[in-house]
C-alpha cells in the first residue's frame, strides 16, 4: 500500500491537506468528502482507504478545514468554499485517472453536488439530507454577541451565518443541476431518506445509470455499528464498478430506482 500526502492551494489563499492511497496502478479514483463534524481520519474514510485500493480503486481523503498551516478554519467557511476546494482536489488528480467518483457523507454530499461536475464521473451520497428551504437550524443556535451560530453538540463549535443560509438552500435546485449519476446510501436508523421523497423526480433521468438507492438496515448516521461500514463500502464499490463499465452517459428509462447488481456481497468484510 502506498500513501501520498499532499497539500494544494485553494482558490482564496488557503491550503488543502489530504492523503492519496494506492495499492497498485489504477485508472479509477474515489474522493471522500466528510461532514461538518468529520475529518479525513474518521474511521469511515481511514478504513475506506484500505478497502478500495485492495480492490483496484485508489482513494483520496482531505480535510475541509484543518489546523495545518494556512488551512481553512470552519468558523469562517461556507459550503460554497468547501465545494470550490473539492473542485480543486478533483482538478489536481483528474489527469492521473480515467474516472473520478466523489463520495460525500452527511452534508459532504451537498458539498459534492455543488462542485464543478465536468471531471466527476458519479456521486455517491452517504446519508446526505436536504433542507429543502427549511430555516430550521436544528442544533445550531445563533449567538448575537458572537455573530455566529453555535453547534450544541458533544463538542460546541461555531458556524458562519452564510454556511447556515446555504445549508437551508440544499434541495431541488441543487438536485436539478446535477448532471451525473447519483447513488444514495441511507442509514436505516435515521429518517434522512425522507428529505429526498419529493426530490427524486428532479434527478436527471437521461443518464445511465440515473440513480439508485440502498438502505443499510440497523445503521446510524455514522455507520459506526459492527459491519455497517463494510456494507457501505461494498455498495459503493459495486456502484463505481458498474458506472465504470458503462462508460459514457447513455439514454435511460425514466425508472427512478433500479436493482443494483451485486458484484460483491454487501456483507463483505475488510
Amino acid at each position: 500500500m502506498r500513501e501520498e500526502f499532499f497539500s494544494i492551494p485553494s482558490f482564496d489563499g488557503h491550503r488543502i491537506y489530504g492523503v492519496l492511497n494506492q495499492n497498485r496502478p489504477a485508472n479509477c479514483l474515489v474522493i471522500f468528502v466528510h461532514g461538518l463534524t468529520g475529518e479525513k481520519e474518521n474511521h469511515l474514510y481511514y478504513n475506506a482507504a484500505r478497502f478500495f485500493p485492495e480492490r483496484g480503486i485508489d482513494t483520496c481523503r482531505f480535510d475541509l478545514f484543518s489546523n495545518e498551516r494556512d488551512g481553512r478554519r470552519l468558523v469562517d467557511s461556507s459550503l460554497s468554499d468547501f465545494s470550490q476546494d473539492l473542485s480543486s482536489v478533483v482538478q489536481f488528480f483528474a489527469d492521473r485517472y480515467q474516472s473520478v467518483h466523489v463520495v460525500g457523507h452527511s452534508i459532504g454530499g451537498c458539498i459534492a453536488m455543488n462542485a464543478k461536475q465536468s471531471l466527476i464521473r458519479s456521486f455517491i451520497l452517504w446519508d446526505t439530507g436536504l433542507q429543502n428551504g427549511s430555516t430550521e437550524t436544528g442544533p445550531f443556535e445563533y449567538d448575537e454577541r458572537l455573530g455566529y451560530y453555535v453547534a450544541k453538540l458533544k463538542i460546541q463549535y461555531m458556524l458562519s451565518p452564510k454556511l447556515i443560509k446555504e445549508r437551508a438552500q440544499q434541495g431541488k435546485s441543487v438536485v436539478k443541476k446535477v448532471k451525473r449519476p447519483i447513488m444514495l446510501i441511507f442509514a436505516g436508523n435515521t429518517t434522512i431518506n425522507e428529505s429526498w421523497v419529493n426530490n427524486f423526480e428532479y434527478i436527471d433521468s437521461t443518464l445511465e445509470p440515473s440513480f439508485e438507492t440502498i438502505t443499510i438496515d440497523g445503521a446510524g448516521h455514522g455507520f459506526n455499528e459492527l459491519g455497517k461500514s463494510d456494507e457501505v463500502f461494498a455498495a459503493t464499490y459495486n456502484w463505481v464498478s458498474r458506472v465504470n463499465r458503462l462508460g459514457g452517459d447513455l439514454p435511460a428509462s425514466k425508472s427512478q430506482s433500479r436493482a443494483m447488481p451485486q458484484t460483491m456481497p454487501v456483507t463483505d468484510k475488510i
